[in-house]
């Protein structure tokens, strides 16, 4: 977080979270963040979710889309699912 701000006060309006398994993401440090809590603090998560219901909602929503998109036999159940979930969870920090 420290990094991310003074990024910020150097006028870095983004700032990318690299690597391969994020959802085993633990903080090294005493406060041991878990990634959810890394992106609530980053901006990139609405903070009025709960980490666990949040994360239980979009598995449950992207399975859900998974399902209609083999029935449905094409992709727009999962895109429908992709542009819904990133425009009312996920939310651009610059704006």
């Amino acid at each position: 977080m420290k990094e991310a701000r003074d990024l910020a006060r150097t006028g870095y309006v983004e700032v990318q979270l690299l690597g391969q398994n994020v959802n085993s993401y633990r903080d090294p440090s005493p406060a041991g963040w878990d990634f959810a809590r890394l992106l609530r603090a980053m901006g990139e998560i609405d903070g009025a979710f709960a980490p666990e219901e949040l994360a239980e909602f979009l598995l449950s929503s992207w399975e859900g889309a998974i399902l209609r998109m083999k029935v449905e036999r094409n992709g727009e159940p999962l895109e429908r699912f992709k542009r819904i979930a990133f425009a009312t969870t996920f939310r651009d920090p610059s704006k």
